[in-house]
């Protein structure tokens, strides 16, 4: 039986480059992945509790798709050039190749309009997925937990999903303290998304390209998560 798995994106676009950033995305980036085989499906998120602002999701099966050719024809080095400007014009950006702990869960649904993610410090899959009984979700609401990929830093991550943002518990200090139990003493944060709408502009780079304000192809410095040379 093959093992899920997650590819998420995070990032922000630079002042004055929001049209240029989604229309990135929705134009490129979300069908050019939604090719390649094994990748189940996508959704784009907005932070409406920490940052980055913006945040993407493609849901894999099997995992070990991401180590593909399929998958790296389109990424890193393989990048096309709107990509390559793009990128050198976004911050905050972080990438987790994500491979799922919990078993008989299904894709982010169409139908979610809200997601809430955990993030810890380190590899401790065994204890968190035992809390997640102990978070009081509602029926509603599907939980995940996942790990790091080896090529990025250790981490563990819950997901959890709903039809609407409000459906998914805000927690106090106390409540995460009681839930995580040893494991809140590894928690980074909690960041709270409501699902993006596509407005109807469509942006080119091609025409914001010129010879005094040349195209730039080099990756910004510092972005990536160490150890990890797929940027998207």
């Amino acid at each position: 039986m093959s093992t899920p798995g997650m590819l998420m994106v995070l990032m922000e676009p630079a002042a004055g480059q929001e049209a240029a950033f989604h229309d990135w995305f929705d134009l490129e980036l979300v069908p050019d992945h939604a090719r390649v085989a094994g990748f189940q499906g996508a959704s784009r998120w907005v932070c409406v509790d920490g940052w980055p602002r913006y945040m993407s999701c493609y849901d894999v099966d099997p995992f070990d798709v991401l180590e593909e050719d399929a998958y790296r024809s389109i990424t890193g080095q393989n990048f096309s050039p709107w990509s390559q400007w793009m990128l050198s014009r976004v911050f905050g950006r972080q990438r987790l190749v994500l491979r799922e702990l919990t078993t008989g869960r299904t894709r982010t649904p169409d139908s979610a309009h809200g997601l809430v993610m955990l993030r810890f410090r380190g590899h401790r899959g065994s204890t968190v997925r035992a809390a997640l009984d102990r978070l009081r979700l509602p029926a509603i609401c599907q939980a995940r937990a996942f790990e790091t990929s080896v090529r990025s830093n250790a981490e563990t991550a819950i997901i959890i999903d709903a039809p609407a943002a409000a459906l998914i518990p805000s927690w106090s200090a106390a409540d995460l303290v009681e839930a995580l139990g040893p494991d809140a003493a590894s928690l980074t944060g909690v960041w709270r998304y409501v699902r993006y709408v596509r407005s109807q502009s469509v942006w080119q780079w091609e025409d914001h390209v010129s010879e005094t304000a040349p195209m730039q192809t080099a990756m910004p410095p510092n972005q990536d998560e160490p150890g990890d040379d797929l940027p998207i």
